[in-house]
């Protein structure tokens, strides 16, 4: 079968050239011209050999009709006196495959792919291009959500590109075999049958509902609800538990026919429970350092406390490191200082928690709490602590 003679294939590139003229739209002989040009290409790389015949204006005017009636696409047509109608989507992120995304959604993706291009050259990103007939998945991508942007050639591919290494690898970190099943759960709301062994307390197996994963400090984290009758008591203070991957040993998605079989008594445990906080990241996780938060600062499960702030004197030297890469996003430095060296203040709006904790003692002897007095009299008393450990 000839290359042009192949529906599918027709269909994929004009529904490219139609996204791509978005920007200026092309006439029927443009379009019939541009795709002729590609089928050519396409013929050239097949590792098969394939005949092309070409393709003419009437088969392509079926072929847009074909994109409107089977996959419902909307095909701007404006017509001109004397040079013809012209053909584009208004929205050039509309696809055959899906109904285009919103401005604010392709400038997230095109800000992720300027950023993912720096790294196109390293071997553990060469996945990214290794696509088929002459073309790479990146350069598919691109060309999708910036019609104009450059594409990147196999040169530059082959270039020696910066050396990068990552502080860690997810995948030599234990508990990233679960990631993949623990995503799709949540974004099926499943519930899951885990096998858990925390730190220094007996395994136990619980059904879970899983909200959403969190990494920190080369570790990840899933947050959900624990419906079984033992944490009854736990979830007065806190309506929300947190296992960590690492310390999972299995994990198993509850299938829909055990929903269904489930008696009265196990519905509430197999029957997901959707969270009731909208936002985790605007809504918690602006106020902690890590996955894991203190007892007592919920007011309801769908309510965070607010905390005061947490005051910090920084040496002027720690205070760059500070400004460069801050303790946590609250981070603001006041008009104040303290002491004799007149060390500024700096604060911080966070719940007390672990991470914290470790994050203030990381810094000594640079960093001094200054209030609230219940967070200076923590850290005072773990200073002391280690102290007489030191003798």
């Amino acid at each position: 079968m000839t290359v042009s003679k192949r529906p599918a294939l027709r269909l994929e590139i004009l529904d490219q050239l139609l996204r791509e003229a978005s920007a200026s739209p092309m006439t029927l002989d443009e379009l019939t011209y541009d795709l002729n040009e590609r089928l050519v290409q396409q013929a050239a790389a097949s590792e098969a050999e394939v005949e092309f015949t070409e393709v003419l204006p009437r088969t392509v005017r079926a072929d847009l009709n074909v994109l409107r009636l089977e996959f419902g696409v909307e095909i701007k047509v404006q017509r001109r006196y004397k040079e013809g109608a012209t053909y584009c989507y208004e929205n050039p992120f509309q696809s055959r495959h899906h109904a285009g995304l919103s401005p604010d959604e392709a400038n997230d993706v095109k800000q992720m792919l300027r950023k993912l291009r720096r790294f196109i050259s390293q071997d553990q990103m060469r996945f990214i291009t290794q696509g088929q007939h002459a073309t790479n998945p990146f350069n598919s991508l691109l060309r999708l959500f910036s019609p104009k942007a450059k594409p990147i050639s196999d040169a530059f591919i082959e270039e020696p590109g910066a050396p990068v290494l990552f502080d860690s690898v997810v995948q030599l970190y234990k508990g990233a075999k679960y990631i993949e099943v623990l995503a799709e759960a949540i974004g099926d709301r499943r519930v899951v049958q885990v096998v858990y062994q925390p730190f220094g307390k007996p395994k136990y197996e619980a059904f879970f509902h899983p909200y959403l994963l969190k990494q920190y400090n080369n570790r990840w984290f899933c947050i959900g609800h624990n419906p079984n009758p033992d944490f009854a008591e736990y979830r007065k203070s806190n309506p929300y538990s947190t296992m960590a991957l690492d310390r999972i040993q299995e994990v198993r998605v509850i299938p829909m026919s055990q929903l269904e079989q489930a008696s009265k008594e196990e519905q509430p445990l197999l029957e997901y429970k959707p969270s009731l906080i909208a936002d985790w990241d605007a809504e918690v996780f602006e106020y902690l350092v890590g996955p894991s938060w203190p007892e007592g600062v919920w007011e309801t499960p769908s309510r965070m406390k607010r905390p005061e702030p947490i005051e910090v004197a920084f040496s002027p030297n720690q205070l760059n490191y500070e400004r460069t890469k801050p303790l946590h996003g609250t981070f603001s430095v006041t008009n104040r200082f303290w002491g004799p060296d007149n060390w500024p203040i700096v604060k911080y709006r966070v719940h007390l928690n672990e991470e914290f904790k470790q994050q203030i003692l990381m810094r000594q002897p640079k960093a001094v709490v200054l209030s609230p007095p219940e967070v200076v009299e923590e850290i005072r008393s773990r200073i002391e602590k280690s102290r007489e450990l030191w003798g």
